[in-house]
C-alpha cells in the first residue's frame, strides 16, 4: 500500500524596509517609488518616509550642515517607526548621521539574536555594489586620468572651454593613448554627484567606508600627466595602495532639487559631461551615481559612456545576460542597458543596490 507524505510550506516572511529621504521634497521620495517596484522583490514591503516640513528642515541635502540638520529634525519621528520595521535605508548619497544614530536606536533589538536591525545609507551600499562588481578584475595599472585637465581646455579634458562651449576636445591622434587606458582593466569606481561641495566631502565619506586615509582617496584620482602605467612602489607612495579602486568624485554643477525641476535634457546633458569626464581619469568600470534624484538623468550617463568607448579596441562586443539589478535602472531601455553592458562599464544606482543589500542581509539573518 502507498503511503503518501504530507507536506507543509511556509509563508516567507515579508522584509518591512523603511526607506527614509530625509528631505522635505515628497517629489523626491515619489521618484524612489517606481525605482523600488521595478526591482520586483516578492516579499519585500517597502514604506517610504519623508521629513516632515518644517522652516529649517532642508528641501535639498547640499552640505553636510543640512545632513546634520535633517538628523536632528527627523530622529524623533523615526524613532516611533522602529519596532515595525525590519531594516532601514537613508536615501541621501552622503555619510550621513542619520544611518549611525539609527544604528544606536536599534542595537540589540532584533528578536533572537541580539543584534541591532539592518540601517544602510545608499552611498555605503552603492560603494560596496561597486567593489562587488570589480571583483576579480585584474589589479593594479595606471594612478587614473589622462593628460588633459577635468573641466581643463586641453585635448581630452571636459568642461568650460575658453570659447564657451563644452571643451570636449579632439578625440583623435594622441588621444589614442587615452582611448586605450579607458578601454583597459576597468578596475575602478568613481562617482557622479551634484554640486562641487560633494567632491571633498564624498571623496573622505568613501576614504572613511574602506578605512584608508582621505589623502589616499583624494590622490588616487588627482590628475596625472604620465601615460606610464605606476608600480606598486609608487602606488604606495601616493597613497593609492588604500584607494587604487576609488576614480574619485566628478560633479554636475547641480544640486538635488534641480535633477527634478530642470528640463530632463538640461540634466542628461550635464550628466553626459561629467560621466566622460569621470571615464577619462582611466580604468573606471564603476560609475556611482552620487545623488538619488539622479535617476532621471541616466539616459545621459549612458550616452556619456557610449560615446567616450565609441570606436575603441579591446572593448567587450558580446551582450552578456544577467540581473541588472544595482546597475542601470528603468528609462532607458534594453538597448540603453546592452550599450553600457558591453563596454564592461556598471552604473551603481545606490537606491536599488540599497534595496537589494537590505533585503539580502534580513533574509541572511544578519
Amino acid at each position: 500500500m502507498a503511503t503518501t507524505m504530507a507536506t507543509t510550506t511556509t509563508t516567507p516572511s515579508p522584509v518591512r524596509l523603511l526607506i527614509i529621504n530625509p528631505n522635505t521634497t515628497i517629489s523626491m521620495t515619489d521618484s524612489l517609488k517606481p525605482l523600488v517596484q521595478s526591482l520586483n522583490y516578492p516579499d519585500l514591503h517597502p514604506t517610504f518616509f519623508t521629513a516632515p516640513p518644517c522652516p529649517h528642515a532642508p528641501a535639498s541635502i547640499n552640505t553636510h550642515h543640512d545632513a546634520v540638520t535633517s538628523t536632528t529634525h527627523c530622529l524623533p519621528y523615526l524613532l516611533p517607526l522602529l519596532d515595525a520595521h525590519d531594516a532601514f535605508l537613508v536615501a541621501c548619497y552622503s555619510a550621513h548621521p542619520l544611518v549611525s544614530e539609527l544604528k544606536k536606536a536599534t542595537a540589540g533589538t532584533r528578536a533572537g539574536t541580539g543584534t541591532g536591525k539592518v540601517v544602510l545609507g545608499v552611498l555605503e551600499a552603492s560603494v560596496s555594489v561597486a567593489l562587488g562588481l570589480l571583483c576579480g578584475r585584474e589589479g593594479g595599472g595606471d594612478a587614473g586620468g589622462d593628460d588633459g585637465n577635468d573641466g581643463g581646455t586641453g585635448d581630452g579634458g571636459e568642461g568650460e572651454g575658453d570659447g564657451g562651449g563644452d571643451g570636449e576636445g579632439d578625440m583623435h591622434g594622441k588621444d589614442g593613448k587615452r582611448k586605450r587606458k579607458r578601454a583597459g582593466r576597468k578596475t575602478k569606481f568613481g562617482i557622479v554627484s551634484t554640486g562641487a561641495v560633494w567632491e571633498p566631502l564624498l571623496s573622505a565619506a568613501v576614504a572613511a567606508f574602506l578605512g584608508v586615509g582621505t589623502d589616499a582617496c583624494l590622490s588616487s584620482h588627482s590628475d596625472s600627466n604620465s601615460d606610464s602605467d605606476s608600480n606598486s612602489d609608487s602606488d604606495d607612495r601616493n597613497g593609492r595602495g588604500g584607494g587604487s579602486r576609488f576614480a574619485g568624485v566628478v560633479t554636475t554643477g547641480l544640486d538635488a532639487t534641480d535633477l527634478h525641476d530642470l528640463r530632463r535634457e538640461v540634466v542628461e546633458e550635464k550628466m553626459r559631461v561629467a560621466t566622460r569626464r569621470l571615464l577619462r581619469r582611466g580604468d573606471v568600470g564603476v560609475v556611482c551615481l552620487g545623488c538619488v534624484g539622479m535617476g532621471g538623468g541616466l539616459e545621459g550617463v549612458v550616452r556619456g559612456v557610449v560615446e567616450e568607448f565609441e570606436g575603441e579596441e579591446g572593448v567587450k562586443e558580446e551582450e552578456e545576460e544577467g540581473s541588472m539589478r544595482g546597475g542601470v535602472g528603468e528609462g532607458q531601455g534594453e538597448r540603453g542597458e546592452r550599450e553600457v553592458r558591453r563596454r564592461e562599464v556598471y552604473v551603481v544606482d545606490g537606491v536599488k543596490a540599497g534595496v537589494g543589500m537590505c533585503v539580502a542581509l534580513v533574509k541572511g539573518g544578519f
